[in-house]
């Protein structure tokens, strides 16, 4: 297996073995991160009436979210 050799920041570096698994080794951690789905496999694979359900949940749990962050930060300015 031919290798290369790369230099990055420390700071890049400290992101990279964050995401590195136990027994993962860097050359994995990056064609791991870096293995792009393509997402239009996907078109089409929900009906309507499920999409829209699924839409309203994500939609609810923004909103929830945003809430939360709120009162959060009200809480916290008081």
């Amino acid at each position: 297996m031919a290798t290369k050799t790369i230099s990055i920041t420390v700071d890049a570096y400290k992101r990279l073995a964050s995401s590195k698994m136990e027994r993962e080794s860097f050359s994995q951690v990056i064609c791991r991160l870096t293995n792009k789905t393509d997402l239009t496999k996907f078109a089409g694979i929900l009906s309507k009436k499920t999409a829209a359900t699924m839409e309203k949940a994500v939609q609810a749990s923004r909103a929830a979210g945003l809430a939360r962050s709120r009162a959060l930060m009200e809480g916290l300015q008081q």
